[in-house]
């Protein structure tokens, strides 16, 4: 199976998830805890990176909703489900959680959402 994580990244990351120190994974691998340091590093910068290609992947596989033009963003879930509806995906979402990503996200960049993306798993994603 190719991943894009080595055996010894997994090994690492599975004894640090286990509370393991990098100085016990040092000793139990017989290697240095520099090297325990810079293989678990590189291990989840790689997780990062891969998490990164799989939402971009999401998105440009999600119907995208273009909501500059909803004045009033309690009509915004409405246009969500009419979308998802659309295309037969079912919105993981009820109209309230909607409201709320959308209060996060105008807490978080002092705007409404100009777009929505609904993902094939029924998730939304507010830009």
């Amino acid at each position: 199976m190719n991943l894009f994580l080595t055996p010894k990244q997994l090994e690492i990351l599975k004894l640090r998830h286990d509370g393991k120190t990098q100085r016990e994974i040092a000793m139990l691998l017989g290697t240095t805890r520099e090297n325990v340091s810079i293989v678990e590093k590189r291990a989840r910068e790689n997780v990062r990176k891969a998490k990164k290609t799989l939402d971009a992947y999401e998105r440009i596989m999600a119907v995208e909703i273009n909501l500059r033009g909803i004045n009033d963003v309690v009509k915004i879930p409405k246009a969500v489900f009419k979308e998802a509806d659309a295309i037969s995906i079912k919105v993981a979402h009820s109209a309230t959680d909607i409201l709320e990503l959308i209060e996060s996200h105008i807490e978080e960049h002092g705007r409404a959402p100009e777009k929505a993306f609904v993902l094939k798993s029924g998730a939304i994603i507010f830009e």
